[in-house]
């Protein structure tokens, strides 16, 4: 071996070397700007319980609107036909929720994999809410049509949405429960 490859062999690994001692010093950038742009777990937690807050109060709008529709889907067992107006209501309703849940920002200061969790969760009430739109779009067509493939796609899309609103619920517990949060409801109905 000639100096001159000798020497192209030795530049090449100081050259890997370099490049690796970068590469490890950008890593362990990266990971000391996440440690302090994380908050403390109670921070985290605070995070969760704040974003459950602002999901129960979107869930809060739907509520009266999900109770007509019950009652009005009960009517159909009583032979009676129910009020199309309040089921294209609750469509929009429903769907008014969905967009409100869509646009719910994720603060800063979780980690990166609870941010992850969250924005799941997040995916998840907003899907309930648009299946639960979409179930009341079908069921005010089969009101029209009578059209039986109508009356199984709002059976599909109702079904939709209670899997992913017990998927979201589980997920808040389960993140609350991570953060050792105590969720306990005092409050008198």
């Amino acid at each position: 071996m000639s100096k001159k490859d000798s020497g192209s062999t030795i530049g090449a690994i100081v050259i890997i070397i370099i490049i690796a001692i970068i590469f490890g010093v950008i890593k362990g950038c990266n990971a000391v700007v996440q440690y302090f742009s994380e908050g403390s777990v109670q921070e985290q937690a605070q995070i969760v319980l704040d974003f459950e807050k602002e999901v129960y109060s979107i869930e809060l709008q739907t509520e009266d609107i999900g109770k007509q529709v019950a009652t009005e889907l009960n009517k159909i067992a009583d032979h009676n036909i129910p009020d199309l107006d309040l089921i294209d209501k609750a469509e929009d309703k429903f769907m008014s929720a969905s967009n409100q849940l869509k646009s719910l920002d994720i603060p800063s200061g979780l980690t990166e994999e609870r941010e992850i969790e969250l924005d799941d969760i997040k995916t998840d009430f907003e899907q309930a809410y648009a299946f639960k739109s979409y179930a009341m779009m079908n069921f005010s067509k089969y009101l029209i049509t009578h059209d039986e493939k109508d009356l199984q796609e709002f059976v599909e899309m109702t079904s939709l949405a209670q899997d992913n609103l017990t998927g979201a619920i589980a997920g808040v517990t389960m993140l609350k429960k991570e953060l050792g949060v105590v969720d306990v409801d005092v409050s008198i109905q």
